[in-house]
C-alpha cells in the first residue's frame, strides 16, 4: 500500500509539472478544464502501465502520453509536439539516472524505502527544476509560429538517443552489480546528458527567436519601403496638382468656348470632370523638403482626428542630405510612436523642431510629446513597450537608430516627470 501511495504521488508531481510546462510554452486550443481532465487521464494510463514493471514500455508511454497532451490540447504542430515530448522523457531519465547507482541499488537495505523517498524527491525536484527553466525560456516565444519541419526533426534525435542511453544505462545499473566508482562514472554522465538536452531545448529556443526576430525586421523594412512608395506616389499627385492650377486658363477658356455654343450639359460634364480630379485635392505647405512636407501634412491630419496639438518648426534646407526612404522611416517612426503616447491624453500636444546652425555640420531634430508614465525600465537605462507581446515591438526605434548610426549622429531620450513629456533630441551630421 505504500509503495502505491507512493508511486501516485509521483505521477501526480509529473502531470502538474508536465501541465504547466504546456501551458507556459504553447497556445491552448481547449478549455482549461478539457485540459486538465486529458492531463490526468493520460497519466492515469501511465500509470497503470507502470504496474506491469515493464521499463522500456514505461519509457515509451511517458513520450506519447506526452506528445498526445500537447498535440490534443494545444496548438502545435506534431514535430514541434514530438521535440518536446522527447526532451521531457529525456530529462525524465536522466533526473531519475543521477542518484539511482547510490541509492536504489541494494533492495535489500534495511533503510530501502527511506532511500527511494530521497530519491524520488531528488530527482522529481531536479526534473520540475530543469522544466521550469526551459518554460521560463520559452514563455516569450508563446505563438503559431513555428520552425521548419525539418529543423524540429533534426533536434528530435538528441532526446530520442539521450533516453535510449539512460535505459541502457539503467539495465546495467540494475542487472549487474556495480561499485561506487561505477555508479559515480554513471551519475556523472546521467548529468552530462541532462546539461546537454538543456542546451538543445535552449539552442531551439533561442535560434527561434532569432528567426522570429529577423523575420520581423524585414517586415518592418518592407512596410517602410511600401510607406516610402505610398508618399513617392503623393508627390506626383501634388505634382499634377500644381500642373492643373497653371492649366486653370485654358480650362476656363474651353468652358468660356462652351458656354458660348449653349452646350451646357459638356459644361457640366467638364467641371464636373475638374472637381473631381484628384490633382485638386488639398495640400499644404509646411517645409521646403517635398517628401517631408507630405508626411508631415499626413501627420497633421491624423492628430486633428485625434485631438492632438501637433507644433511643427521645420527650417528651410535642413534634411536635404538625407535619403527619401530614410526620411520617410525615419519621421514616420518617430511620430508614430508620439502619437500613440499623447493620444487619449487631454491637451495632448507634440512638438517637432528641426533647425541646423549654419557654422555646424549637425541637423538638430528636437521631438517633446506628452506622455503618461515613464517609457523607461526601472533601471533607467533602456527604454521599454507597453504593448502587449513588449518582445514583438520595438523595431520602430530600432529603425530610427539605424538611421541615426548611418548619418554619424546621436540619439539622447529623456522623460521629463514635472511636464509630463519624453524629449527626442537627435543629431544627423550634414554628410
Amino acid at each position: 500500500m505504500n509503495f502505491f501511495i507512493y508511486y501516485l504521488l509521483i505521477y501526480l508531481v509529473e502531470a502538474l509539472a508536465w501541465g504547466q510546462y504546456a501551458a507556459n510554452v504553447f497556445q491552448p486550443k481547449r478549455d482549461r478544464k478539457t485540459c486538465l481532465f486529458s492531463l490526468f487521464a493520460i497519466y492515469t494510463a501511465l500509470f497503470l502501465i507502470f504496474q506491469l514493471h515493464i521499463i522500456w514500455l514505461n519509457i515509451v508511454g511517458f513520450l506519447l502520453g506526452n506528445l498526445v497532451f500537447i498535440f490534443l490540447c494545444y496548438d502545435s504542430k506534431l514535430p514541434t509536439a514530438l521535440f518536446h515530448a522527447g526532451v521531457s522523457t529525456a530529462l525524465m531519465s536522466t533526473c531519475e539516472l543521477i542518484a539511482y547507482p547510490f541509492m536504489l541499488q541494494d533492495t535489500n537495505d534495511t533503510h530501502y524505502f527511506f532511500k527511494m523517498i530521497l530519491w524520488a524527491v531528488f530527482s522529481k525536484t531536479l526534473y520540475v527544476v530543469s522544466l521550469i527553466f526551459l518554460s521560463r525560456a520559452a514563455h516569450e516565444e508563446k505563438t503559431r509560429a513555428e520552425n521548419s519541419d525539418s529543423i524540429i526533426l533534426s533536434l528530435i534525435c538528441f532526446p530520442m538517443v539521450s533516453s535510449v542511453i539512460m535505459f541502457i544505462l539503467y539495465m546495467i545499473s540494475t542487472s549487474y552489480p556495480i561499485s561506487k566508482e561505477h555508479g559515480r562514472l554513471i551519475s556523472i554522465g546521467a548529468i552530462l546528458l541532462l546539461f546537454m538536452n538543456l542546451l538543445v531545448i535552449y539552442v531551439y529556443i533561442h535560434s527561434k527567436k532569432r528567426n522570429r526576430i529577423f523575420t520581423e525586421m524585414q517586415l518592418s523594412l518592407q512596410k517602410e519601403h511600401d510607406l516610402s512608395k505610398y508618399y513617392q506616389n503623393m508627390l506626383k499627385q501634388n505634382e499634377n496638382q500644381r500642373i492643373l492650377i497653371h492649366d486653370i486658363k485654358n480650362h476656363l477658356h474651353t468652358i468660356a468656348l462652351l458656354n458660348m455654343q449653349n452646350a451646357r450639359e459638356q459644361v457640366d460634364d467638364y467641371i464636373l470632370q475638374l472637381t473631381q480630379s484628384p490633382a485638386l485635392a488639398y495640400s499644404a505647405r509646411i517645409c521646403d523638403n517635398k517628401l517631408l512636407n507630405m508626411i508631415l501634412y499626413q501627420y497633421q491630419q491624423l492628430c486633428n482626428e485625434k485631438a492632438i496639438n501637433l507644433h511643427l518648426d521645420i527650417r528651410s534646407c535642413v534634411i536635404d542630405f538625407m535619403e527619401d526612404n530614410d526620411i520617410t522611416s525615419f519621421f514616420c517612426n518617430l511620430l508614430d510612436n508620439a502619437i500613440e503616447s499623447a493620444e487619449n491624453i487631454t491637451g495632448g500636444c507634440i512638438e517637432l523642431d528641426i533647425k541646423k546652425e549654419a557654422s555646424s555640420p549637425f541637423t538638430v531634430i528636437t521631438l517633446v510629446n506628452s506622455c503618461r508614465v515613464s517609457p523607461f525600465s526601472k533601471d533607467g537605462r533602456r527604454l521599454v513597450s507597453h504593448k502587449k507581446n513588449p518582445s514583438r515591438h520595438g523595431y520602430g526605434m530600432k529603425s530610427v537608430e539605424r538611421i541615426v548610426s548611418k548619418y554619424s549622429g546621436e540619439m539622447n531620450t529623456y522623460f521629463d516627470s514635472e511636464s509630463v513629456a519624453f524629449h527626442t533630441v537627435i543629431m544627423l551630421r550634414n554628410q
